[in-house]
C-alpha cells in the first residue's frame, strides 16, 4: 500500500511514525506544458466549429489537475518556493513554507463553491478568463478557512458561508461577488501567460 502522503509504496504515515518525506509529484513543466497546449487546441477548435455550424456551445473551464499545477508552478518560480507540491494527502497543493493550499480556478463569471469542511492555510484564484488569449492572473489570500473573515463572506441566499456549511451545502459566489469581500487581503502574485507561469 501506498503512503498517503508521500505516494511511496512501501511507506507509511501515522501518528506515531509520520511521513516527512515532500509528497511524490509526477507533474513536470512539459507534463502539464502538452496537456495545456492540447486543451487549448481543442477548445479553439471547438470555436471555430460553433462559428461555422451557426451555434454556439457552451466553453470548456480548466481541468483541475491543469489550474492546480499553474498554480503550483507560479508559486515556485514567482514567489520562490520550490518546495510547492502537487498529489498530497490533504489540500490541492502542499508546501513546508505555506503548507495546506487551495486552489480555485474561473473561465467563467459563473460561480466557484466551497466544500463545507475544506481546509487550508493559504487559497489562490486563478483567473483564467482569458486563458484563450493566453491570459491568466493570480491572487494569493493567506486567510485560513477558519478565519473569521471567510466565515462571514455572504453568499447566496442572504446566507454566509459559514452558516451553508453547517447545513452541509456547498457555498458558491463567483469572483465579482467575492473579491469586494476580501480585497483588503488580496494580493495579486501573478499576471502574464502561459508560458509565464515557468519563468521567475
Amino acid at each position: 500500500m501506498a503512503c498517503g502522503v508521500c505516494r511511496r509504496e512501501g511507506h507509511s504515515n501515522t501518528k506515531k511514525k509520520p511521513c516527512t518525506l515532500q509528497p511524490h509529484d509526477p507533474v513536470t513543466p512539459e507534463a502539464l506544458r502538452k496537456r495545456y497546449l492540447r486543451l487549448l487546441e481543442f477548445e479553439k477548435a471547438n470555436i471555430a466549429q460553433d462559428k461555422e455550424d451557426g451555434y454556439k456551445t457552451r466553453r470548456l473551464g480548466l481541468a483541475e489537475h491543469i489550474s492546480e499545477n499553474i498554480i503550483k508552478n507560479i508559486i515556485q518560480n514567482h514567489l520562490g518556493d520550490p518546495s510547492c507540491t502537487w498529489g498530497c494527502a490533504v489540500g490541492d497543493l502542499y508546501s513546508t513554507k505555506s503548507k495546506v493550499i487551495e486552489c480555485k480556478s474561473f473561465t467563467s463569471e459563473g460561480p466557484t463553491s466551497f466544500g463545507p469542511t475544506q481546509p487550508w492555510n493559504v487559497i489562490y484564484f486563478l483567473d483564467a478568463r482569458g486563458w484563450l488569449t493566453d491570459a491568466l492572473v493570480l491572487w494569493e489570500i493567506c486567510l485560513p478557512n477558519t478565519h473569521e473573515i471567510w466565515k462571514n463572506i455572504k453568499v447566496k441566499e442572504g446566507q454566509t458561508k459559514d452558516e451553508q456549511g453547517e447545513e452541509g451545502r456547498r457555498p458558491r459566489i463567483n469572483w465579482d461577488g467575492l473579491y469586494p469581500q476580501i480585497q483588503e487581503h488580496c494580493k495579486k502574485v501573478y499576471e502574464g501567460t502561459f508560458e509565464g507561469i515557468f519563468r521567475a
